[in-house]
């Protein structure tokens, strides 16, 4: 069933991709302009440095300064490029449509957890906007009463919410911070992400790298824009962006024996 309505999402997002214009969208979208910020990753100020373990320091600034010449040296021009050539508003349409996508991991996090309302909210949404948003590229949910976006959860929230630690700080080759309980849920997150094998909704491999580069290159300018305004101005870049990391992590994980924050979004983030 899951399958099939992707299926169909899909379907009708490159239908419609390829039907609509950039002034078109540009129409829909002035109300709920979203791109992807740097908000969107690391969402909290940082409010002083955050203690966690980090045995592998050496090792992970080995790495960190590894991933900030990635970053800098290859990630940005792409990012600078894809903002230059994509009109705002077919990026900020991408980005629904990604986002959209990611529908299972919230799914299967609000269940785990037991948050069944916002479970049937997240599923709510899914439906209307892959269907009357035209696959995900627009948001016509969040203008609805009741279906506001709620916080994002994955499944490093869900055990987090439960009691399990964060381990030890991590980072990882080009995907940057992480820590051990994250990377744990790293592979939770992709087997239940649909462009991703074993659950891919697509048979055609090529489709699956396709929309998955495409994915990567319309995050990019956004995660850029968090990196740099993180690491920039920091004297220690390093431990200014485990902090924010971490902070953003903790900020929206629930504790299921504690009064649980307003699940939906803090704030709305757009231009």
């Amino acid at each position: 069933m899951i399958k099939a309505t992707f299926n169909l999402a899909l379907r009708i997002a490159c239908l419609f991709a390829l039907a609509l214009t950039s002034a078109q969208l540009s129409a829909e979208l002035n109300d709920e302009a979203e791109f992807l910020t740097e908000d969107d990753l690391f969402d909290e100020p940082i409010e002083g440095m955050v203690v966690i373990a980090d045995p592998l320091e050496p090792l992970n600034r080995v790495i960190f300064q590894f991933n900030d010449v990635v970053y800098r040296q290859a990630i940005e021009p792409i990012s600078r490029f894809y903002s230059d050539v994509i009109p705002a508003p077919v990026d900020r349409g991408l980005t629904r449509f990604f986002r959209n996508f990611r529908y299972p991991i919230r799914l299967a996090s609000n269940l785990i957890q037991g948050d069944f309302a916002i479970a049937r909210i997240e599923t709510e949404r899914f439906i209307v906007n892959s269907t009357a948003g035209l696959g995900g590229f627009l948001d016509p949910a969040s203008g609805m009463a009741g279906l506001e976006r709620p916080t994002p959860q994955d499944i490093g929230h869900a055990l987090g919410a439960y009691g399990m630690g964060e381990g030890i700080y991590l980072v990882l080759p080009v995907f940057g911070p992480s820590s051990g309980r994250d990377a744990l849920a790293f592979v939770g997150n992709r087997s239940a992400h649909p462009l991703y094998y074993p659950y891919s909704v697509w048979d055609d491999s090529t489709m699956d790298w396709t929309l998955s580069i495409t994915q990567f290159i319309n995050a990019s300018p956004g995660l850029i824009r968090g990196y740099r305004s993180v690491t920039d101005n920091a004297i220690d870049p390093y431990g200014a962006l485990k902090s924010s990391y971490i902070q953003a992590r903790r900020a929206d994980i629930r504790p299921k024996n504690l009064q649980a924050p307003s699940p939906i979004i803090r704030r709305q983030r757009g231009l």
